[in-house]
């Protein structure tokens, strides 16, 4: 299991001096291999673990899912002192699923794509793009283990149908 947390990297020129910062992106990277497991078997186990969520891309033969924007309420902090203050945010987010094949195993990268706007706002208010929360990183890892939980019972399905004359 690895978790990437992605970065851009910016340099500003001020008069002479470079300066270099790092800021992060609003991803973050679930990946992790799977061995002796081909895409073509994971494909439909990734397909039905993100069709509840309804799904706007299904690409089979690349390996590429991904799924509509999930709304809901989250509360976020704010500011210096983030144990002082807290506001309410309806949060959206987007998982997409990535299949990479590689010589003994396949690769599968989750991620989420998460944007925000004050719970108040008028519908009209744009959504802007943070970054994600610490807890929030957990629905990318449930993702990958309900992948996990549906390829079990496709494998279960095809091995008790070979058993049945």
């Amino acid at each position: 299991m690895r978790i990437y947390l992605s970065f851009k990297l910016g340099l500003v020129l001020t008069g002479v001096s470079l300066f270099c910062f790092i800021s992060p992106v609003s991803y973050a990277l679930y990946s992790d291999e799977l061995g002796a497991v081909k895409v073509e078997e994971l494909s439909p186990a990734v397909h039905a673990a993100l069709s509840s969520y309804g799904l706007k891309k299904a690409d089979f033969d690349r390996g590429v899912f991904e799924t509509r924007w999930i709304k809901d309420k989250v509360s976020r902090s704010k500011g210096l002192f983030k144990s002082m203050t807290s506001e309410v945010y309806e949060r959206r987010y987007r998982l997409k699923v990535e299949l990479l094949p590689e010589p003994y195993a396949t690769k599968v990268e989750v991620r989420a794509l998460f944007q925000y706007r004050p719970d108040a706002s008028r519908p009209t208010v744009s959504w802007r793009t943070d970054r994600p929360m610490a807890s929030e990183l957990e629905l990318e890892r449930q993702c990958f283990m309900k992948i996990l939980n549906h390829l079990a019972e496709i494998k279960k399905k095809t091995e008790s149908a070979k058993v049945l004359p």
